[in-house]
């Protein structure tokens, strides 16, 4: 086999189980044509994410997420790859196997803006061989409030006015349970579902808010995961008591499709 490149995490460059991937992002504005690199934020050694500071001004801000699992004990002996957003831009998320020397490309689908697609590939890389590189597509696939409390079960956004809770379950069993919420700044969290998983975590569905009120008078609601598991998030405005409830789309489980709800909550 040819010399390995070793995998080297740098702004632009994601490295996951154990340095063999190399992940990378661009994005795509369509209204402009403006093109800009994802910086790369790692989570742990199966997962992480990228933000778009050229689009957005914020290197911290997460909008592509990828997570990546070592299936190959399984039948198959493949690496699965789950990538989703919570952005209405286009963007290519580029895998590389540093030990097999394959490359996979993964768009998201953005033919209707108020869904935002990601995509699972569970025979994106097998165990050693080295095959010619293909491009994946990820198809479309009252009263007076009470003080938010952060205490897994919830996750409290935009200085504590808003809780998201998650609850999910497997169809395939009829097994139902709670997700595990993961703060991560005032405007972004994500869920895990321990309980599914046995690792609490492992990010499975996120969620991020904007306070866009000086815009359009409203508060922006994103969410999207990475798992095939149907789920319902629920947000929830203490100041208002108003409450909404999101849903995944489940229909095809290679596709990950999640929502975007820019007229959420009013002032």
């Amino acid at each position: 086999m040819d010399h390995i490149e070793s995998c080297s995490a740098s702004p632009g460059v994601l490295c996951l189980l154990g340095g063999r991937f190399r992940i990378t992002l661009s994005a795509r504005d369509p209204r402009t044509g403006r093109i800009a690199p994802g910086r790369a934020i790692e989570g742990n050694d199966r997962f992480g994410y990228f933000s778009l500071p050229e689009f957005t001004g914020d290197p911290t801000f997460p909008e592509v997420f990828v997570k990546m699992l070592d299936a190959t004990s399984l039948q198959g002996g493949h690496f699965w790859l789950f990538h989703t957003g919570l952005t209405d831009l286009e963007y290519t998320l580029t895998a590389t196997d540093l030990v097999a020397g394959s490359v996979r490309v993964y768009r998201n689908e953005r033919s209707d803006p108020s869904e935002l697609c990601g995509g699972a590939d569970t025979s994106a890389f097998l165990t050693a061989s080295r095959d010619p590189g293909w491009t994946a597509s990820g198809a479309r696939p009252a009263g007076a409030p009470a003080p938010c409390v952060a205490d897994g079960a919830g996750l409290c956004l935009l200085s504590g006015r808003f809780r998201a809770t998650l609850a999910a379950g497997d169809p395939r069993t009829g097994r139902a349970a709670s997700g595990r919420a993961i703060p991560d700044g005032d405007r972004f969290g994500y869920f895990s579902l321990p309980d599914f998983t046995g690792d609490p975590t492992f990010p499975e569905v996120f969620l991020k808010m904007l306070d866009a009120t000086s815009l359009d008078g409203h508060f922006w609601v994103f969410h999207s995961g990475l798992t095939n598991l149907p789920y319902t998030l629920t947000v929830t405005d203490l100041s208002t008591g108003e409450i909404r409830a999101y849903q995944n789309r489940v229909g095809d489980p290679t596709r990950l499709c999640g929502g975007a709800d820019t007229a959420a909550f009013g002032h």
